[in-house]
């Protein structure tokens, strides 16, 4: 459920940021229950079929940067 509800949180306050060659997903974690952020957070971007595309860690304030190369499909 929590996972569920910190997927929900980074996509719909993380930004995407298109550049010429690599793509960057930023964002802030936060609870969605305790609505405090969540600090050194594991998050995975996967694919539809579960496959693994890119993972970060979340900063001691639950900020979050995902970078994306070119070559990285989501679909």
């Amino acid at each position: 459920m929590v996972k569920r509800l910190l997927t929900m949180v980074l996509l719909l306050t993380g930004t995407i940021t298109l550049l010429a060659q690599n793509r960057t997903i930023t964002g802030t974690l936060y609870d969605g229950e305790l609505k405090e952020k969540v600090p050194y957070a594991i998050v995975q971007l996967l694919k539809q079929d579960s496959s693994y595309v890119v993972g970060a860690t979340s900063d001691e304030v639950g900020n979050l940067r995902l970078q994306l190369l070119q070559t990285d499909d989501l679909f």
